[in-house]
């Protein structure tokens, strides 16, 4: 008879129900909360890097770039001079919010706009980098049009939003900006700027 007593006042007491409910509930809404900020914050270093990308591109297209380079001929140079203005000190968005070490960069020309294509920059096979994105840098001439492609190893501690993306082995995300663009026909009398 005491044991019928006992479970009819343990099954009739609330005194912890609202914490059990809360920790039943709170975990899941921390973690949709922390999946939506993964979600923005992916967002945005991706329009920083398209942003970014833009105007550093835009160098190349009225020849500024060229012509501050003209007398180097290394593509890694090249290529470290293009990370420079996007990432470096001048670049020209300071809320950057996403890491230069894990910026890569591919420049190259083409024939015609349709004949264009952006670079490979993830390998499939691996789950890593293609093997020689971001060591091309085909120099451009006034009127060329040049392809730049820069792609971006982000982290991310919600592994789970990666899918149906291409993300690498470790769980980073892939984002990725190209320009398509035909340079001006600048001046280049002062001297061949990228012969």
């Amino acid at each position: 008879m005491e044991n019928r007593q006992y479970f009819r006042r343990f099954a009739g007491n609330t005194d912890g129900a609202s914490a059990v409910e809360f920790a039943l509930v709170s975990i899941p809404f921390i973690l949709v909360i922390g999946a939506i900020f993964q979600l923005c914050l992916i967002n945005w270093a991706s329009q920083n890097l398209d942003e970014s990308l833009q105007k550093s591109a835009r160098t190349i297209y009225t020849g500024n770039f060229q012509a501050a380079n003209k007398s180097q001929r290394s593509s890694d140079a090249l290529i470290q001079s293009l990370k420079d203005s996007i990432c470096g000190a001048a670049a020209p968005n300071s809320g950057r919010v996403f890491g230069c070490s894990d910026l890569k960069i591919d420049v190259s020309t083409s024939t015609s706009f349709a004949a264009s294509k952006s670079a490979t920059a993830f390998d499939e096979q691996t789950g890593t980098w293609s093997k020689d994105f971001g060591t091309k840098y085909t120099r451009a001439k006034p009127g060329d049009i040049v392809v730049i492609t820069a792609a971006l190893k982000y982290p991310v501690a919600f592994r789970f939003l990666n899918i149906g993306f291409v993300s690498f082995g470790d769980g980073s995300r892939l984002i990725m900006s190209t320009v398509v663009m035909q340079t001006e026909p600048y001046d280049t009398s002062s001297g061949s700027s990228c012969s």
